[in-house]
Order: structure tokens, then sequence, then C-alpha cells
């Protein structure tokens, strides 16, 4: 729903609505670690891809299939004010794509991104999280996993090396070295090496050696 007030919920949600729930419920999840909020953000994303996209011109429109039907369906490409749900929806499709594995998450993604590829060129300043968008598909963005204890010292030490820093192009998991099997692939077949918290640097799920320091994880980051 789009509006709630005095406990009543109405209106149908907008594309931005889907999308930047998407994306908050990603943030939610690399605060917290908790997979619930994977979870939550792949059914709304579901729901997004079912409700919004364009099969004929690409991209996603602003309305869902069953919003009230309208003299024609609007799409919001241009990020003014707040930015378009398109754009939010890229940004945070892709980071849920890495997070999850699932390939049509980023599909999707590139499918916005190639539509409005030509557009954003020619008007760059229509376009700043669009953009952001596009230096996440192309900017080599790195995945890491980190097992360890969320409440440990070296655990923290980790996290805080990579939230430390200005980091734009990542995705960030952690598990707990006892911790059930994990929904979020990034974190499958992942150990504490020698009891100690561990990180994992990854592009395309090819990692480097796991490291223990912070040192040796800036090293990996390009940080050091």
């Amino acid at each position: 729903m789009r509006t709630w007030k005095d406990g009543r919920a109405k209106l149908n949600g907008y594309l931005e609505d889907y999308a930047n729930l998407v994306d908050g419920l990603v943030a939610t999840y690399e605060a917290t670690f908790d997979p619930r909020w994977i979870d939550e953000a792949r059914a709304v994303a579901d729901v997004m891809l079912d409700q919004f996209p364009d099969a004929e011109h690409g991209g996603f429109y602003d309305t869902g299939r069953d919003h009230e039907r309208l003299i024609s369906r609007p799409k919001d490409i241009f990020d003014n004010a707040t930015p378009s749900g398109n754009a939010v929806a890229a940004d945070a499709l892709q980071r849920l794509a890495l997070l999850t594995g699932e390939e049509r998450y980023r599909r999707a993604a590139e499918d916005v991104l190639g539509l409005l590829a030509a557009t954003a060129a020619q008007h760059p300043t229509g376009f700043g999280r669009l953009l952001c968008a596009v230096d996440f598909a192309l900017g080599a963005p790195k995945e890491i996993a980190i097992v360890g204890r969320p409440d440990a010292a070296d655990t923290r030490a980790l996290l805080r090396t990579v939230f430390g820093h200005f980091l734009p192009n990542r995705v960030v998991a952690l598990a707990a070295p006892d911790a059930a099997a994990s929904s979020i692939p990034l974190l499958e077949a992942r150990d504490a090496r020698g009891g100690a918290a561990t990180a994992y640097v990854c592009e395309h799920y090819t990692c480097q050696a796991p490291v223990t320091t912070s040192d040796e994880l800036a090293a990996q980051l390009g940080l050091a």
C-alpha cells in the first residue's frame, strides 16, 4: 500500500515504493546480518518483477498490473528530488542478485540500464542514482563474506575495515561459524580458519585466499 494513517493502509504501492523497500531491506540485512531481511527483500522483489515490468520496451512501469486502469501507464526514468523507481530498482536488484545468486534479478537490473543508457549519456545530471547503478555494474563489485561471531572483537575488527571506508560497489554477508546452513550462496562452504573470524573477498563468487586480520582484508579490498 502507498499510504498509512490512523491504522488504515490504502492505495496500491508504486514502483518507487517497492524498489526503495527492496533497497532498504538489503541495507537492513547488511546492518544486522539477520537473514530474515534478505528473505523479505526477495519476496518484495518478486512482486515487483511480476507487477511492474514493461515486457515490450524494457524497464518498469510506475504502476502495477493490478492498479486501476489509466489512459497510459507512466514510466518515470529521471532522478529528480528523489530517485526514480527504475534507478533504485536497477541498483537494489544488482545487490540482491549478488547476495542470493538469482540471475533474474541481475537480468532485470541490466534491462533497466540498457533501456536508459543512451538517454543517461546525453543528460547525465538527470540520472544520478542510475549512474550509481551503472558504476556498480561496471565496477567489479566485491562480494565480502565474513564468518565469525557477530559480537566477537575479531569479527567487529573485520567489519570496521569494510564499513569504515567508502566502498559503494560491494555487498557483505556474515554468519557465525556454527550457524545453520545459509540461504545466502556467498556464505556456503565458508569456515572460520583456526577459530578466528575469517573474511573472504570474492568477485563473481571466485574468492581470494581467506584472511583473518584487518590489514590483510584491507589489502585485498585495495585499501592498503
